[in-house]
């Protein structure tokens, strides 16, 4: 039974990989041929000015590229929040464009018989995911430029949450400081990174007020960590209070995943060791918690405290 099981997972793999290698030349064929008729309708038409636009100005003609040129001046809160949200799912679709193209590579399917079963099940998830995201962002995100979007995601996460937005002053904290890729001047990256430190703490201090989990378990987790070995930017950064900490932890612990759940209670354990709060501020953070996911959470299923679902236009996307 156990090696049917693994034959049965060995075709589920090869299945994704084919559907992919479809998908894929299926897009390259579609990008090559000529354009069909626009129909003669406004919409249309204006999307044939934006791309003719888009393309006689050296600029991508995506989708996604289209509508940030459309609303880019506009100042409504619920716009640029959509903006910032989009940009980063176009930025998750690249991804996983790019962990699909290693697949079809075919390199580590080359010796399939000698994976165990759970191997094979996880290597077959993992496959189906990247390809639901692609498939789910394709149309709107082929052919963005990633660069413009990582621009786009940090100008517009950064002005919603300054504005406010409770989305935004979670992403700016869950985002962090974007890798270089080398092309931006060590002045600008200065400038994000004197930016995250100054404003970072304010809005992990207002999610944590609002007992936000995700927010919660990241400022937990720099109490928990190994002092750093060697100096980063983030050294910078302040702590969280160590109260609200503990009580949107804890409130994250009875929320969570199983698996989730005992790293967070690990954590916890190593910041009661640092002595910064007193037996007492812990009780009444317990209590705290434990009132609120009653009242707010109980019975509901656990979520996801590692999924940054505020960085993304849905829930399903945050990866």
């Amino acid at each position: 039974m156990h090696y049917v099981k693994q034959i049965s997972s060995v075709v589920v793999v090869a299945a994704v990989v084919a559907v992919c290698a479809w998908q894929w030349r299926h897009h390259d064929e579609a990008a090559t041929a000529q354009p069909a008729a626009l129909a003669r309708t406004a919409d249309a038409v204006a999307e044939g000015h934006a791309s003719a636009a888009a393309d006689s100005a050296g600029k991508d003609a995506s989708k996604w590229a289209r509508r940030r040129e459309a609303t880019r001046a506009s100042r409504d809160l619920g716009t640029v929040v959509r903006a910032y949200k989009e940009a980063n799912d176009c930025l998750l679709y690249h991804s996983a464009r790019h962990e699909v193209d290693a697949l079809l590579e075919g390199k580590q399917w080359n010796s399939l018989s000698s994976e165990t079963l759970a191997t094979l099940e996880a290597m077959d998830a993992s496959a189906s995911t990247v390809l639901s995201t692609v498939k789910t962002l394709d149309a709107f995100c082929s052919g963005s430029d990633p660069q413009a979007l990582a621009e786009a995601s940090s100008a517009a996460v950064f002005d919603a949450a300054v504005r406010g937005n409770p989305d935004a002053e979670v992403c700016f904290v869950m985002s962090g400081i974007s890798a270089s890729d080398g092309s931006e001047s060590a002045s600008f990256v200065k400038s994000l990174v004197d930016r995250y430190v100054a404003y970072a703490p304010v809005f992990s201090q207002k999610a944590l007020e609002r007992g936000d989990p995700r927010v919660a378990v990241r400022a937990l987790a720099r109490y928990a960590a190994s002092p750093a070995v060697h100096p980063s930017w983030r050294d910078g950064v302040p702590k969280a209070d160590p109260v609200l900490t503990w009580r949107g932890a804890r409130l994250a612990s009875l929320r969570s995943l199983p698996e989730q759940r005992e790293r967070i209670e690990y954590n916890l354990a190593e910041l009661r060791k640092l002595g910064v709060l007193s037996p007492t501020q812990i009780a009444q953070a317990d209590a705290w918690a434990a009132a609120t996911f009653t009242r707010e959470f109980s019975g509901q299923a656990p979520i996801n405290v590692d999924a940054a679902e505020q960085c993304y236009s849905s829930p399903g996307l945050a990866p």
